[in-house]
């Protein structure tokens, strides 16, 4: 094992993906919330949308989802993975991102009470920010009562 995959693998615990698609519809969907919102003119549904000049980066997109799935799912990785999903729609666009794109089987799902463009700003009295507390409290936890064998050996150092 190369030392940057050491250090790599030594230092993921957890991660909190917002409003992040994994598939290709939900890129796309997504895209069209993105347009809509600032004004970019587009079709009025994804399926009616010309994609071709944009294919390659859609592609290019997927396939970096897909290497990220196959990275958690080969690496041993014990990485916890949260898939927040916003439950209001954008503003501009009165267009929402569907909840089944922005989770996989290994998310644990966490909707969060705002549109995909503000979800990151959580409110103190909402259960999203409280269950993202827990969720932080408990990998600290188990990060400072875990047995190490020393800082420079945890962080891959020779």
């Amino acid at each position: 094992m190369s030392d940057s995959s050491t250090v790599l693998r030594n230092r993921k615990h957890t991660a909190f993906l917002f409003g992040t698609p994994h598939f290709g519809a939900g890129i796309a969907e997504w895209a069209m919330i993105v347009a809509k919102s600032y004004g970019i003119h587009c079709a009025k549904t994804a399926q009616a949308q010309d994609w071709s000049s944009l294919k390659d980066k859609i592609s290019e997109t997927a396939s970096m989802q897909r290497q990220f799935r196959e990275i958690l799912k080969t690496s041993g990785s014990e990485v916890k993975l949260t898939g927040c999903f916003p439950t209001l729609r954008e503003p501009a666009s009165h267009l929402s991102l569907a909840s089944e794109w922005t989770a996989l089987p290994e998310f644990t799902p966490i909707a969060i009470n705002s549109s995909h463009s503000s979800m990151t700003r959580l409110n103190p009295s909402d259960n999203s920010l409280k269950s993202i507390t827990i969720i932080l409290k408990s990998e600290v936890l188990q990060l400072a009562t875990r047995p190490t064998t020393g800082f420079t050996e945890t962080m891959g150092c020779k």
